[in-house]
């Protein structure tokens, strides 16, 4: 992401034409990599980031700008393919990856319970829960993206390697420990978090997967759509019950 030379090119309207933002940026390759022979990216952006701020409401784009005003040039081009969720490559940094070098699998998974999480304890809540799982994907040596809200994309060399890292995620994410600290101080440590997982030669083939490995779970009683199941809370501060179901 990276500021603009007028701030009025941020009052994003999605159905008229950008304005004064260039069809191609001289010095920036389609695929927004870096042409060869330089070290720090043309200071105007492209036009999907500027018009991703631009979407946004007035006080969170004001904040957005504020926060690139103080970037370097490397730090810019480094948000560019960055989460601003989760400590991961972004959505863009997958396709550009797999445009780069295609891999031999790939694979997408979401998070179990993310809304009903949200609902119950808030989002700063589920973003802990998300920066957990991301935590696991990378523990157990995934080449993983966060791609938006509970989604996360991966590369693999096969999908035999694939699944295996993935149940290896799964593991660890079950046994970790995610804290939230709500709105009135509350600190709360939940356990439990899962997730369901497919892959495949392309992402279509990754999608049809997940959704029937979220019905064998569903089957299973391991998941439930709307609940959070299998995840507790465990260890909480003093004054509260030793563990009790973090589901209704």
């Amino acid at each position: 992401i990276l500021p603009p030379d007028d701030s009025a090119d941020w009052d994003f309207d999605p159905t008229k034409p950008s304005r004064n933002i260039p069809e191609t940026i001289e010095g920036v390759t389609p695929k927004g990599e870096l042409p060869a022979g330089t070290s720090t990216p043309e200071r105007r952006t492209d036009v999907a980031s500027r018009e991703r701020i631009g979407a946004l409401p007035s006080k969170e784009r004001a904040a957005a700008i504020k926060r690139v005003e103080h970037m370097t040039p490397e730090e810019r081009a480094k948000a560019l393919l960055t989460s601003e969720t989760v400590d991961l490559p972004n959505k863009r940094a997958f396709v550009e990856a797999e445009q780069s070098s295609k891999s031999p699998a790939v694979a997408m998974s979401d998070a179990d319970g993310l809304k009903a999480f949200n609902d119950k304890f808030g989002y700063d809540a589920g973003n802990q829960l998300l920066k957990a799982k991301a935590e696991a994907l990378k523990e157990a040596g995934l080449d993983a993206y966060h791609d938006k809200g509970d989604e996360f994309l991966g590369r693999g060399e096969s999908e035999q390697d694939l699944k295996q890292k993935y149940e290896n995620a799964r593991e660890i994410l079950r046994n970790r420990e995610i804290e939230v600290t709500q709105t009135d101080g509350t600190v709360r440590i939940f356990k439990g978090a899962d997730f369901s997982y497919g892959t495949g030669k392309d992402l279509a083939t990754a999608e049809k997967q997940l959704k029937a490995n979220k019905a064998d779970r569903e089957a299973s009683g391991q998941r439930a759509r709307g609940e959070l199941r299998g995840i507790v809370e465990v260890r909480p501060k003093a004054g509260q019950e030793d563990s009790r179901a973090a589901s209704p």
